[in-house]
């Protein structure tokens, strides 16, 4: 889904500059967008079936009319989801639970502030990128004096160089560090039981250290992908040619694997029956750094096109980047505290 957003955002700038120049109308792309949006209206009205049942209809409608009542009150309440990073919940849950809790544990077990670190890494990624977004094609028209259409290739590029990253060279990786993982496991395992004759806490201590190796994992490839997003913004400050700037685009794209590693570690850091709940709090953040973000940055970016020295912006953005890289030294693996528990309690 996330490629398929990227794989459309890159195509859509290069039609609109090339209609935009064949037409010689900038109004024209917003006749296009108007008639997409007009056919894409009728195709989710007649077109795409529904995936609730009449009964379900009915009673989400009157359960919407029962919270309608209390509208006021949701409006001065809308900052109630952030309150699940400050969850003291999270942290009491033993990892050996009955299989009737699988539910109410997280698939990780982590440290009390981590998942609060992991919001301070999402709001920084989301004020950088809202930010980013809204002064990206201003900058290069400024510094390069770049068509709409070359500006629409810059995009294409940016695009479909994360699309390629995101699909096949990460997954690629992933697979291979696995499976070597999995195979030096395997061995240990083994290895275990010939010398071992505690098979269940063998077991018990191998799906610990497995945990905490998924952990780490996904911990080195969201700070690879911060570091890469740093090195890609300075050296968009430094860029004196088109040549120098694509040199960063490229570095930054394959930066675009810290987004969906972190949001896999989020997900995995609450129970299953807190994830709703955790993305309201991630919907609310991303709205929080939407607002201030651009008005930040942009104000910031007046300013500094008018002392001629642009380019410092870049630097700001890499310094939101950084404080992103040292909040997620606090994510951190609890300790094992389940030490003598039977095989029947080991939740797989």
């Amino acid at each position: 889904m996330h490629a398929g957003l990227l794989l459309s955002v890159g195509i859509g700038p290069v039609l609109g500059g090339m209609l935009t120049e064949y037409t010689n109308d900038l109004l024209s792309t917003f006749y296009v967008s108007i008639t997409t949006s007009i056919i894409l209206f009728f195709l989710i009205l007649f077109i795409i079936p529904e995936s609730l049942s009449k009964k379900r209809q009915l009673d989400n409608h009157k359960r919407q009319l029962e919270n309608d009542q209390h509208i006021f009150k949701k409006i001065l309440n809308i900052f109630t989801p952030l309150s699940i990073f400050l969850s003291d919940d999270l942290h009491n849950n033993e990892r050996v639970q009955t299989t009737e809790d699988n539910d109410k544990i997280p698939a990780i077990n982590a440290r009390k502030y981590s998942l609060l670190s992991t919001a301070g890494i999402s709001l920084m990624f989301s004020i950088a990128i809202f930010s980013v977004s809204s002064i990206l094609l201003l900058y290069v028209r400024y510094k390069f004096e770049w068509s709409l259409v070359e500006q629409g290739y810059l995009y294409t590029v940016i695009c479909i160089t994360r699309v390629f990253i995101l699909m096949f060279l990460f997954p690629l990786v992933v697979k291979m560090f696995k499976e070597r993982q999995r195979r030096k496991d395997d061995r240990i395992v083994q290895t275990q039981r010939e010398d071992d004759n505690n098979v269940e806490d063998d077991i018990l201590v191998q799906d610990e250290k497995q945990m905490n190796k998924e952990l780490t994992f996904d911990l080195w490839v969201i700070r690879i992908g911060i570091f890469l997003e740093i090195v890609a913004f300075v050296l968009f400050g430094m860029a004196t040619d088109g040549a120098t700037f694509f040199t960063g685009i490229y570095t930054g794209a394959a930066g675009i694997i810290a987004t969906p590693t972190l949001k896999s570690l989020q997900t995995n850091l609450v129970p299953p029956s807190q994830t709703g709940q955790l993305l309201g709090a991630l919907s609310v953040l991303e709205s929080i750094s939407n607002t201030i973000g651009p008005l930040i940055v942009n104000t910031l970016y007046s300013i500094l096109v008018i002392e001629k020295i642009p380019y410092l912006i870049w630097y700001g953005v890499s310094i939101t980047y950084a404080i992103a890289f040292l909040f997620s030294f606090g994510i951190r693996a609890a300790k094992n505290k389940n030490k003598n528990v039977e095989m029947g309690d080991v939740v797989s």
